[in-house]
């Protein structure tokens, strides 16, 4: 998921009481509900293909987190207690076991919201690279920022600073709302009732801060259940609607279109195909169906198998097609379906040029 999000649920979780777990434990969860994805400050880039292979790796994994949990919080812990001893500090310090474990509620915040998209994480690395993905919410979620600002925002004490923060925020997220074309202007305007409704509430005080942050962080999880509900079902639908057309799905998928709970993405493959249509749930609906060849026995992949391009092909994509037919020269296209389509260009995409041959051995020297 997006960094607000993950930033707002870290809060949120301090919120529903784990600013209670010891001094900066608030700090701790929401820098630990985004410390996973600083593994891009060390990635280096080698090449198509290397960032897909990378992102998302160790730090995303039980392992990781464990190890995380750990030594971040320790580290914090120690740093706290010699700058005490240097500069004199009062006050009480942070608890070392309550700080991990705020980490370690930070820390699974972050991977199970990158497991319920369609991107996946690998939970078993170092010792598995297999993929995981719940297929449940799209990457941004406008309706689950509406609920992490509701816990955030709603609290007994407010300051004029404060306010501002949270009026600014709103403006961020209503720029990403409204400016991306995702959503139907009847859905936008009904999101931008809920925020000026949560940002109303807050101007006005009062609210019980432990609570409200609970309470919006179990109409999340309803949330949740309720699109995985709508995602399997909306699978369904778009399975019988390619078996009437004489199509036998291999393997198939329903994946979450942004703020439109109702409607999903339907992809499938067959032997030679890759098909992909939309759902809508409400009246049961399939429109848009197309498909393309998956070209996997193209000739030209054979030329680029010692690239990290056609590993990420074979390792991260799902749904991976090749184009354009293998007839055609170079370059290539490798694409995946969840993220690709049509003129729809993907950040998975990969353009192959033809690999130049080795260079010829240099004559022994005397």
């Amino acid at each position: 998921m997006d960094n607000i999000t993950h930033s707002l649920t870290g809060l949120a979780l301090a919120r529903a009481g784990g600013d209670r777990l010891s001094k900066g434990a608030t700090v701790i969860l929401i820098v630990t509900a985004n410390l996973p994805d600083a593994e891009m400050f060390f990635q280096p880039d080698l090449g198509p293909g290397s960032y897909l292979l990378q992102h998302r790796g160790v730090s995303h994994s039980f392992f990781g987190m464990a190890i995380l949990a750990l030594l971040f919080p320790a580290l914090v812990w120690l740093v706290d207690g010699f700058l005490r001893r240097r500069l004199a500090w009062r006050g009480d310090p942070p608890k070392l076991r309550g700080l991990m474990i705020a980490a370690a509620l930070g820390l699974s915040s972050h991977l199970f919201l990158d497991w319920i998209n369609t991107y996946g994480i690998r939970l078993l690395l170092p010792f598995d690279d297999r993929w995981f993905y719940g297929d449940i919410a799209y990457i941004i979620d406008p309706w689950i920022w509406l609920m992490l600002l509701t816990a955030g925002a709603w609290v007994q004490d407010r300051s004029s600073i404060g306010d501002a923060f949270w009026v600014l925020v709103a403006i961020g997220m209503s720029l990403v709302v409204f400016l991306t074309d995702r959503a139907g202007l009847a859905v936008q305007l009904v999101w931008l009732g809920g925020l000026l409704a949560v940002l109303a509430i807050r101007l006005r005080g009062g609210a019980s801060q432990p609570l409200t942050a609970r309470v919006a962080l179990g109409a999340m999880a309803l949330h949740l259940v309720l699109l995985f509900g709508l995602g399997r079902m909306a699978n369904g639908i778009g399975d019988e609607e390619l078996k009437s057309q004489g199509v036998a799905p291999l393997e198939s998928s329903a994946f979450p279109v942004a703020a439109v709970p109702w409607q999903w993405e339907h992809v499938a493959r067959d032997e030679d195909r890759i098909y992909r249509s939309r759902v809508d749930v409400l009246d049961g609906s399939v429109t848009g169906t197309e498909s393309v060849s998956r070209n996997s026995s193209d000739p030209r992949l054979n030329e680029i198998r010692d690239t990290l391009a056609y590993r990420a092909f074979r390792v991260f994509y799902r749904y991976p097609y090749v184009e354009p037919a293998a007839e055609e020269a170079w370059p290539i296209w490798l694409r995946d379906a969840r993220y690709s389509w049509g003129k729809d260009a993907g950040f998975s995409d990969l353009r192959l040029t033809k690999p130049e041959p080795p260079p010829m051995n240099a004559p022994a020297g005397r």
